[in-house]
């Protein structure tokens, strides 16, 4: 192997374990772990499928635009996630009550009810710009915003109340 061969390959274990650490730090290392596994099943299973709908190299980078691609990258992702489930039974939350702000009250109350969904419509609300906080959570958003592009434009953010039940897309 070239002596710039070596370099180069040295150079991109070095940008990895980066990448790596920086996950780490963020989120401890059992989340760092579970994003990197839900990525790379996520990105394996759309580069392939959009190869497979498309039959261009085009298509399989381009998966992110592409419906089939995309709900296949999804099913990947769950699969993950109910993979590494933790066994017990699922408790029912109950929202705390703040005496005198209800709208408090209604928001423990929305998102006690179906976590999932509230907490996600949340960090989307953030993402697309409707939400703006400070600190940690609105550098972070501004961080999203960024690097999700064009994709940012489809996050319409649903304004019914949530029912209690995670349903993918309800947003």
């Amino acid at each position: 192997m070239s002596k710039e061969a070596e370099l180069r390959l040295e150079q991109s274990y070095r940008d990895q374990r980066l990448m790596i650490d920086a996950l780490v730090l963020l989120y401890g290392r059992p989340m760092a772990g579970l994003l990197l596994a839900i990525a790379d099943a996520m990105n394996i299973t759309g580069t392939s499928v959009g190869f497979g709908v498309t039959r261009t190299p085009e298509g399989a980078h381009g998966w992110l635009d592409n419906a089939t691609a995309y709900k296949a990258a999804i099913t990947a992702a769950t699969t993950v996630l109910e993979t590494l489930r933790p066994p017990g039974d699922v408790v029912d939350l109950k929202a705390d009550t703040a005496e005198g702000a209800p709208e408090v009250s209604q928001m423990l109350a929305a998102a006690a009810a179906n976590p999932g969904a509230g907490y996600a419509r949340g960090e989307l609300a953030q993402i697309s710009g409707e939400l703006v906080t400070g600190g940690r959570s609105g550098e972070m958003a501004i961080v999203k915003r960024e690097l999700l592009g064009h994709l940012v434009e489809r996050i319409k953010l649903d304004r019914r109340p949530l029912n209690g039940e995670d349903k993918p897309g309800a947003l």
